[in-house]
Parts: structure tokens; sequence; C-alpha cells
């Protein structure tokens, strides 16, 4: 992979992570980077999400404390 590229998409990846104010814990959320790393559907980046889940635990750690599921608010606009 061209170097160049390997720069700009890690500094997109780093320009969107999160930071809970509460425990200073930094996180990404998923929606995030779906379009960054090329899923034009949530589908195929769910399916790629389950797979790492299931590679987490089979190398011995806890999904729960890698992958939190949340659900993002939808604001409808007032009329």
């Amino acid at each position: 992979m061209d170097r160049e590229l390997v720069v700009k998409l890690r500094t997109s990846f780093e320009a969107m992570v999160r930071c809970d104010e509460d425990t200073g814990t930094e996180f990404w959320c998923a929606r995030d980077l779906q379009m960054l790393l090329g899923y034009a559907h949530w589908r195929s980046f769910e399916a790629v999400i389950k797979k790492a889940i299931t590679s987490c635990k089979s190398s011995g750690y806890d999904p729960r404390e890698h992958f939190a599921r949340t659900r993002k608010t939808v604001c409808a606009t007032p009329q």
C-alpha cells in the first residue's frame, strides 16, 4: 500500500476519535468509520464487525471490553 495513502487514512482515522468525558476513554463509532474504510452499506460493515468480535473472543479477550453496542439517536427536524 502506498505510504502516502496510509498516512492519509491514519490521519482521517485519528480525526474521528471520540473521548468519554467521564473516563477519558478514547473510542470510535463504527458508523463513522464505515465510509472511511470503503463500506457503502452498513450491512456489509456489520458483518466485518461481527468477524472482529469473533476474532477477539478467539484470542482470549472479552469482546465486551472492546466492542460496545450503541444506538445512534436520529432527531427529526421540527416542522
